[in-house]
């Protein structure tokens, strides 16, 4: 009883960390298929934000 209880345990967990294997490496084969663009405009308000906020503490 208890043997068969660890290997549904077993195979069970197995499973779920086999998907989750399965799972990352399609993420990381889609990232080559999927190009990536960075929005410099974005970037430099995010920056203009951040200095802003750090302007306003420190005084």
């Amino acid at each position: 009883m208890i043997t068969q209880s660890l290997l549904i345990t077993v195979l069970g967990m197995g499973g779920v960390f086999f998907f989750l294997f399965l799972m990352i490496c399609c993420m990381h084969l889609l990232e080559g298929f999927v190009p990536m663009q960075k929005n410099k405009k974005l970037e430099k308000i995010a920056l203009a934000i951040a200095v802003a906020k750090r302007g306003k503490i420190s005084k």
